[in-house]
């Protein structure tokens, strides 16, 4: 059956014929996202990205981003920075279940033979969580495990979800004089940032990633910039948002710590910013144990996502431990 499918390897810059056949991929697989968080700095290891792209009878079926790195001289399949996952993005939904989820799965496992095929070796590669069978991964071999975010829907109620105690912390943000406003000069975010990030001990900060990132997306209104003022007009704290037709996405925060609550209360302004235009609103997600608690106090759903990868544990601690990556 697989030979009635051709994969084609697609250039970022030739995917913009194909984007109106696949309306619906968020925005960490559109070209402008991968563009500017590849081959931004020398401190990378230079990331190359394609779409594979499937096609029967000349038609466009289904399509999905690669990105990767040399590493240790291999094609090693990996995330980009601020990138949680890319999509598997088909161009028709089919009446009858069973032929969806035949297509699925067959073109799934295409996609993945052409990669093992062309030495491409599974590192850290994650698909968004519509997606949700990894069979032809598994029955290939490769590790298939899952990630977990959390979601609020643009019908949720937030105010009701969050915990007692962030609503505490809240309140006292706003007694003590926190106004919350979108800005569009990252250069107020940028000192906070880094400062939390020497908090939490980060050992590489990708300022040029960041920046090049925010710069572009926001000539195209895909991304917001909230920040948090003292009554001095201080800021203090701030998150970065993406935005996409569906989604609205948890990219960077940053918290002096000068007022309890500030923080919390930025991010609370992102979420109802994002609900009053009708998107849900993805925190990402992050397997670091302190950052999860922090998320689930907002009260989204818990929803998984899952990663792909082929490498000993011994050689992913490798790679993350060269990469800085923070997953």
């Amino acid at each position: 059956m697989s030979s009635e499918y051709i994969i084609k390897k697609v250039s970022l810059s030739n995917f913009n014929k194909f984007k109106n056949i696949f309306p619906n991929i968020s925005i960490f697989s559109e070209p402008l996202w991968i563009s500017n968080v590849i081959n931004t700095s020398s401190k990378t290891f230079g990331n190359k990205a394609f779409y594979l792209l499937a096609e029967k009878n000349k038609f466009p079926i289904a399509v999905m981003p690669i990105c990767y790195r040399k590493i240790f001289g291999k094609k090693i399949l990996l995330m980009p920075y601020f990138t949680p996952y890319f999509d598997i993005s088909f161009a028709k939904t089919y009446k009858k279940t069973y032929k969806n989820n035949s297509i699925k799965k067959q073109i799934f496992g295409i996609f993945i033979d052409f990669l093992i095929k062309n030495g491409f070796i599974f590192g850290f590669f994650s698909i968004n969580h519509d997606f949700i069978d990894f069979q032809p991964a598994i029955w290939r071999n490769i590790l298939v495990y899952p990630r977990y975010t959390y979601i609020h829907k643009a019908s949720d109620n937030i105010l009701s979800s969050i915990s007692g105690n962030l609503k505490n912390d809240i309140k006292f943000a706003k007694k003590n004089g926190i106004s919350i406003k979108e800005s569009e000069n990252i250069m107020e975010f940028i000192p906070i940032w880094k400062k939390t990030l020497k908090r939490q001990e980060v050992s590489r900060i990708y300022e040029d990633v960041l920046l090049k990132l925010f710069e572009s997306l926001k000539k195209t209104k895909k991304i917001k910039l909230f920040i948090a003022y003292d009554k001095n007009m201080k800021a203090i704290s701030g998150c970065i948002i993406a935005n996409d037709q569906k989604s609205s996405y948890y990219i960077a925060g940053a918290d002096t710590r000068e007022i309890r609550g500030s923080g919390s209360l930025g991010i609370v302004h992102a979420i109802l910013d994002s609900i009053e235009n009708g998107l849900d609103f993805d925190f990402e997600g992050s397997m670091i144990e302190g950052i999860e608690k922090y998320f689930r106090k907002f009260g989204g759903q818990l929803t998984p996502y899952f990663n792909m990868s082929s490498l000993s544990l011994q050689t992913l601690l490798k790679i993350k431990k060269i990469l800085s990556i923070g997953y």
